[in-house]
């Protein structure tokens, strides 16, 4: 009885014009975005897609050059909305497979694969049909406005992605501590803009020498909790078309009573360390940002230094760390797009990293890529990506090494102190929504070509055969954002 009052009043509403039809339909749907890529590959030699990333790089080219399924999923809600205040809600839910079969479940205990990733067995004995992760990326909400009078302040709490940088050529996230937090962001102040926030990311037992048995602590949580304080100045004008961004931020370890007197002993119950290791640091970032660049493009130049903690901060590395063997970073990196045409556009990318480790050990890694764009018409294109990376160690920095108890092994080049090179060539034709360079979705089919030397180990174990310098895969495939 009570379901049909309430459809009856929602009609007499709709009937009487309090709540036309069309504005009771966008009042209950949410805000829809997005991002997904999929597809299918093979490997010249046979078998699945390989995909290639220098040993010591922390990313890698990406176009034809992605061997997973991947897609994030983002609903969001103006829940009200006053004088130019709103509160939003926001949500991401994100998945990824190895695209290997029509059925691709979640095993439930994060041994699902990252098989595009140089992950060694867990790549290789990963159930083709037990093969994929999902994952809660975002879960805030945002009170936008909430300084009168200025429109894009906002002050917000809960899971999301912060202000995020990064190359998208080579998908190399170089200045993001994204994770659960809580900020307040773009409140004008003087000549610029400035934001705060404290950020929090968590260590696993591994990052103390414990492995994977987090129950080695007798009762003692493993996982050390890792605070970032952030503070970031942006919209500095430079000159026309140009913006500063200046960024400082602290993380350290917050540990409990319980790690800070935790005995270590050694197989002899001698006791060798008490207490967790507790590292703090800095990172220090300035960008500049040049729009309308040689047309409609724009060029990015940065330059990172941290140290402690923070020096590990990078790709798959985005936070700081209780403990990590890095215990100094610098970088310096120039990015952007370069519009010539209608026709003909390019992305490109350079970069050089160093780092240091606390026992003396160093891994240089200088980057450059290219990816010009041809289009012969507006909704179809040729594209070539070229990306070349170089990664000097020195001192026994830790690589990925291989059983040397195997008849095939080689002496990794990270394990001898020398230069890890990879080349790799993509052409792909494709169809797109649009001329852009950043014109999505897009359709496109692919070959890659990848170069290294002896012992670099770039691609997926198990396809290629370890003693192979090159690698050449073919394919098609779908991105999109939204």
């Amino acid at each position: 009885m009570k379901a049909r009052v309430l459809t009856a009043a929602f009609a007499a509403c709709l009937a009487s014009g309090a709540l036309p039809a069309e504005d009771a339909a966008k009042n209950y749907l949410p805000d829809f975005h997005g991002y997904l890529r999929s597809g299918l590959g093979a490997t010249s030699g046979g078998g699945d897609q390989s995909c290639f990333q220098s040993n010591g790089a922390d990313s890698k080219y990406r176009l034809g050059n992605e061997c997973e399924t991947y897609m994030e999923i983002v609903l969001g809600k103006s829940l009200w909305e006053q004088n130019g205040q709103s509160f939003y809600i926001d949500t991401r839910i994100a998945y990824k497979s190895g695209q290997q079969n029509d059925w691709e479940e979640d095993p439930g205990d994060g041994s699902g694969s990252n098989s595009d990733a140089i992950s060694g067995d867990r790549a290789v004995a990963a159930h083709p049909y037990r093969d994929s992760v999902v994952s809660l990326r975002e879960a805030n909400a945002q009170f936008r406005g909430v300084i009168p009078g200025q429109k894009r302040s906002n002050l917000w709490a809960g899971k999301r992605f912060y202000q995020r940088h990064d190359i998208h050529m080579a998908d190399f996230y170089y200045w993001d501590i994204s994770g659960p937090g809580v900020g307040l962001e773009y409140w004008t102040l003087g000549p610029g803009d400035l934001s705060v926030a404290w950020i929090r990311n968590t260590d696993g037992a591994w990052a103390n020498g414990l492995g994977t048995d987090f129950w080695a602590t007798d009762g003692i949580r493993p996982n050390v909790v890792n605070n970032v304080v952030s503070l970031r100045y942006a919209n500095l004008k430079t000159n026309k078309d140009g913006s500063l961004e200046l960024g400082a931020e602290w993380g350290g370890a917050d540990l409990t009573n319980g790690q800070r007197n935790y005995l270590f002993v050694n197989a002899d119950d001698e006791v060798y360390q008490r207490g967790f290791d507790n590292q703090n640091g800095w990172m220090f970032t300035a960008e500049h940002t040049q729009g309308n660049w040689f047309g409609s493009g724009y060029n990015k130049f940065a330059a990172q230094y941290a140290n402690g903690s923070m020096a590990a901060t990078g790709n798959n590395d985005t936070h700081s760390h209780s403990f990590s063997n890095v215990n100094r970073m610098w970088r310096v990196i120039d990015h952007g797009v370069l519009v010539f045409n209608s026709r003909i556009a390019m992305m490109y990318a350079t970069w050089y990293e160093s780092k240091k480790s606390i026992d003396g050990g160093t891994k240089d890694w200088f980057s450059i890529g290219i990816r010009p764009q041809y289009n012969w018409t507006d909704t179809m294109n040729t594209t070539l990506e070229v990306g070349y990376d170089n990664v000097a160690f020195g001192h026994d920095w830790a690589g990925y090494i291989p059983d040397p108890t195997q008849p095939d092994y080689i002496a990794n080049c990270a394990e001898r102190n020398s230069h890890c090179v990879l080349t790799k060539v993509t052409l792909a034709q494709q169809w797109q929504a649009g001329p852009s360079i950043w014109a999505r979705p897009v359709l496109r089919l692919f070959v890659t070509y990848a170069d290294w030397n002896q012992g670099n180990y770039p691609q997926t174990p198990g396809i290629i055969p370890i003693r192979d310098t090159t690698g050449t895969t073919f394919g098609a495939q779908v991105e999109a954002w939204w």
